[in-house]
């Protein structure tokens, strides 16, 4: 769990559920271009924490840099 105001007990856990999320979101974009449908038509995912200015920004700058490695 990350709570509010804290830190994440394990950090890997927050890693664990990136991967998730982008493995999900892969998943429907393979489904769609299965189905002759447009991988554009997937859209972002939205990210939320209770608060939506402490987790939220951290979960998203996290997925950027890890993008920003894997592109570099």
């Amino acid at each position: 769990a990350w709570p509010d105001h804290g830190v994440p007990s394990d950090p890997g856990c927050v890693l664990n559920f990136l991967h998730d999320v982008n493995a999900r979101q892969e998943s429907i974009a393979a489904a769609l271009s299965t189905s002759g449908q447009s991988c554009s038509s997937v859209g972002p995912i939205l990210v939320h924490c209770s608060a939506g200015i402490g987790r939220t920004g951290t979960f998203i700058v996290i997925d950027m840099i890890l993008d920003q490695i894997k592109r570099h």
